[in-house]
């Protein structure tokens, strides 16, 4: 797979609104080019590739679509509790997914399937230039 950043005038900048919409925009005209639901209302954590957004969820579930056209490519379950809810904290080094969610430690390669797991208490997850901070809900 080829991972480099398409041309600027083709770039989309994906977000979520607090309406559980999942969108992407064209960056060079404002152009709104695809949504999707996600099925959470709360604050999902999000990462990008050249092709792929990933967002995990505070209820546990990891969900990856197409960043081109917001289809969705597959979906795995990250913790089985969904009783409290907890920021994820999500990242994507190289070709991997790490995503960890309630002491549950993750990795998934680019296409879903479970390359390793464990439990870790984990406050801070990061790569070079990128730095994500583990906050208990207040």
């Amino acid at each position: 797979m080829n991972y480099r950043e398409p041309p600027n005038d083709d770039l989309l900048v994906c977000f979520s609104s607090a309406d559980g919409v999942l969108s992407g925009l064209r960056v060079s005209t404002g152009e709104l080019c695809w949504t999707r639901p996600i099925p959470t209302r709360r604050k999902p954590t999000m990462a990008l590739t050249v092709d792929r957004v990933v967002i995990a969820t505070e209820d546990g579930e990891l969900y990856c679509v197409d960043r081109h056209d917001g289809r969705a490519l597959w979906q795995q379950r990250v913790s089985s509790s969904s009783m409290i809810k907890h920021e994820a904290l999500l990242g994507i080094f190289s070709d991997r997914i790490v995503v960890c969610h309630r002491g549950s430690l993750r990795c998934y390669d680019l296409d879903g399937e479970l390359q390793w797991s464990g439990s870790r208490r984990v406050a801070a997850m990061g790569m070079p230039g990128c730095v994500v901070e583990y906050r208990e809900p207040v």
